[in-house]
């Protein structure tokens, strides 16, 4: 390290003080290296018995700033002067070099007037209470003016009685009020100010500082968080709680054994109905799950169950959409087994098909149903001797598409992604 260019910075405010009273001087270290230091503080300017430095020696830790106090006491009888003290820091044992700073201590005329604040260091969330403790020396009452200065944005402070009233000989006090803006959470904070004091003679400045807290303490906050957490929680449970329903309740529907998804489909029969308008149903289609008719006026309702297989087979989106007539060639593109391969099941494979039809509400309506945890699903209300175009998709996977031409009862429909 090169010793002409310290690591650290000094710097001091200058001081306006009376005679005879203790005063601190506010002296800030800034380390600006990653490793601690040890530091020495010596003063120019003043007799050794006028004030009081902090020590011998300081440990400034890496890359922090630290804030101390040096005491001036001036004797009594000195009169009324601007004196020029210089304060020197320098590490100890090291070569990081030394740091000087020069400031001003002014003394007034302490043979009239004497101030100082109770407390010195105020404590509050948005605000707090101090008091001017005022001193007149004179021979005559004398009225005092009070002032404030401030460094900080939307901080305020005021006094009951900004022009006191102190008789000769007597000592008076003036409550003061400082006010910040309200802070709901963050850090401790503090806000120096300085208050003034004028009369006749040369003015008397006193240092203060407002240490601001949060309205919510750092308990309250943690408190707080746990709440929102437990509420987040409760909030995800019941809609888990609420899907698990609603699951259950399809599958109760479906009233129906559906084979597990890993399993290979087999022939299924379908049923007769005993109405004089139903038909015997026994060919294949494209399209996997259980069947059953139903039969209205002049028109026959099939229900086709099925399997979505993979690794997430539950809460797929399965949409059958009525079409226009398709030919056969298109319908072959839909499945890489022909319908008539085994008997009533289709086995759907549509990564390299393709389809672009738009849904012919004259043929029916537009069915919807989802899968349930272990993939089965039931499409009910399909109008026979309608074609289909069954959508299977669901968020973070690949949409595949079925061509299910004229579904019959007893057809199923096994997708395997």
């Amino acid at each position: 390290m090169n010793s002409a260019t310290p690591l650290f910075n000094l710097s001091v405010e200058d001081v306006l003080l009376a005679p005879g009273e203790a005063t601190p001087v506010r002296v800030q270290l800034q380390n600006d290296i990653d490793e601690q230091l040890l530091l020495r503080l010596e003063l120019w300017g003043l007799e050794s018995g006028w004030y009081q430095l902090p020590g011998p020696d300081l440990a400034l830790e890496a890359k922090s700033t630290v804030e101390l106090d040096v005491v001036i006491t001036i004797p009594r009888s000195y009169p009324a002067a601007t004196l020029p003290v210089t304060l020197r820091a320098s590490s100890v044992g090291s070569t990081t070099g030394s740091r000087y700073a020069t400031f001003s201590v002014t003394v007034g005329d302490a043979r009239s007037m004497s101030a100082r604040l109770d407390p010195s260091e105020i404590e509050g969330r948005h605000a707090g209470a101090f008091r001017v403790i005022l001193r007149n020396r004179g021979l005559q009452p004398e009225h005092y003016t009070l002032s404030a200065t401030t460094t900080s944005n939307g901080m305020r402070v005021h006094f009951d009685d900004p022009k006191p009233l102190i008789l000769a000989g007597q000592e008076g006090s003036v409550t003061g009020r400082v006010v910040t803006r309200r802070r709901l959470t963050g850090s401790v904070q503090r806000h120096p100010f300085a208050i003034v004091a004028h009369g006749r003679t040369r003015p008397v400045e006193l240092t203060a500082a407002f240490v601001s807290h949060p309205m919510l303490g750092s308990r309250t906050s943690k408190v707080a968080v746990l709440l929102a957490v437990l509420l987040v929680w409760g909030a995800l449970a019941s809609i888990g709680i609420s899907a698990f329903d609603s699951s259950l309740h399809r599958r109760a529907v479906s009233a129906q054994t559906i084979p597990s998804p890993t399993a290979r489909a087999t022939t299924t029969t379908a049923k007769k109905n005993t109405t004089p308008t139903s038909s015997k149903t026994s060919s294949p289609s494209s399209s996997s799950s259980k069947s059953s008719t139903s039969t209205s006026t002049g028109t026959q309702n099939v229900s086709i169950a099925g399997t979505v297989g993979g690794s997430s087979p539950g809460g797929v989106q399965v949409t059958a959409t009525p079409e226009a007539a398709t030919s056969p060639a298109t319908a072959a593109n839909t499945s890489s087994h022909s319908p008539s391969s085994n008997a009533g099941v289709i086995y759907a494979n549509t990564s390299s098909a393709s389809f672009n039809a738009a849904a012919n509400t004259q043929l029916g309506p537009q069915v919807t149903t989802y899968t349930a945890p272990d993939g089965a699903f039931v499409l009910a209300g399909l109008k026979a001797g309608v074609s289909y175009l069954v959508t299977f998709s669901k968020p973070g996977f690949t949409t595949h598409k079925v061509l299910l031409p004229s579904p019959r009862s007893g057809q199923r429909i096994s997708l395997s992604v």
